[in-house]
């Protein structure tokens, strides 16, 4: 029997997921897309994700900025974000609750247009880990207290996107 299931792709969430710098490989998907008229209506993100998520959001579903970011990084290195070296200066010379110090992090979630982002027609949920209890946290752009202070956003995205 050949039953066809059509499927409606103008109603569709999608997921951006973690993978350090391979995310940026997220940028083709948004591309893809575009360029087949599909519109995500919610997305949901998880680690290094949610900066693209954010992005992608904040952006109404345009991904050249997305793009432009990706491209940096890359001409950046790595390190720029995750400065290895720094792994051993942190642990010889004073004790941290992370590996990495977050100020490369804090530059790409800066990024995002966190008024654009909580006001998008394309709603956004952070996932996060709580470390202590090792559970999940959701954080949804479409919770109220974020209407008011939109910036404070960029703390479950940077919370999604760190290393522990």
């Amino acid at each position: 029997m050949d039953t066809q299931y059509p499927l409606d792709l103008q109603n569709i969430g999608g997921i951006w997921d973690g993978g350090g710098f391979a995310t940026a490989y997220q940028v083709g998907y948004a591309k893809a897309l575009n360029a087949f008229g599909i519109r995500l209506l919610c997305s949901e993100s998880l680690s290094a994700g949610g900066l693209n998520g954010g992005m992608y959001s904040a952006m109404e579903g345009r991904y050249e900025s997305m793009e432009e970011e990706w491209l940096r990084v890359e001409s950046m290195g790595p390190s720029a974000v995750f400065p290895i070296w720094q792994i051993f200066a942190r642990g010889w010379h004073r004790r941290s609750n992370s590996l990495f110090p977050d100020t490369g992090l804090r530059k790409l979630t800066g990024l995002i247009n966190y008024p654009a982002l909580i006001n998008s027609s394309i709603p956004l949920i952070a996932v996060t880990q709580n470390e202590r209890t090792l559970t999940q946290c959701l954080f949804s752009t479409k919770d109220p207290r974020y209407k008011n202070n939109p910036e404070s956003f960029e703390l479950p995205l940077r919370a999604s996107a760190s290393l522990p």
